[in-house]
């Protein structure tokens, strides 16, 4: 996969995740996401974890971040994602596609580990 298809990848779930935290509703009590999202927010975790690891040489720099951003945005009373988790985790994904942007490598071309195409 070249770089430039791995960040369009990486914007794509930022969208998504900019989708969840727009569908927030806040209540007298505090801010809640949907009950759909819930599910979707996990899963959206666990599939950029496995991006991280699989696609990248430094896998885990990223994933090890996105993993305790989803951690921590569940530890409350209701064990549901805190607004800020999700932001958290938007943020995790949105630096590992500025980053990958920002490498040498990212010239047209060249996967995502810097090599040139066979």
């Amino acid at each position: 996969m070249r770089q430039d298809e791995m960040i369009e990848i990486l914007e794509r779930y930022r969208s998504e995740l900019e989708g969840i935290l727009a569908r927030f509703k806040r209540t007298r009590d505090g801010l809640y996401i949907e009950l759909k999202d819930h599910g979707r927010f996990r899963e959206l975790v666990l599939e950029l974890r496995d991006l991280f690891n699989d696609a990248f040489v430094d896998g885990h720099r990223h994933s090890n971040p996105l993993t305790a951003a989803y951690n921590d945005s569940v530890s409350n009373f209701y064990g549901s994602p805190s607004y800020r988790g999700v932001e958290d985790v938007k943020g995790c994904s949105g630096l590992s596609a500025r980053s990958r942007s920002a490498q040498p490598s990212s010239a047209e071309g060249r996967d995502i580990n810097g090599a040139e195409p066979e």
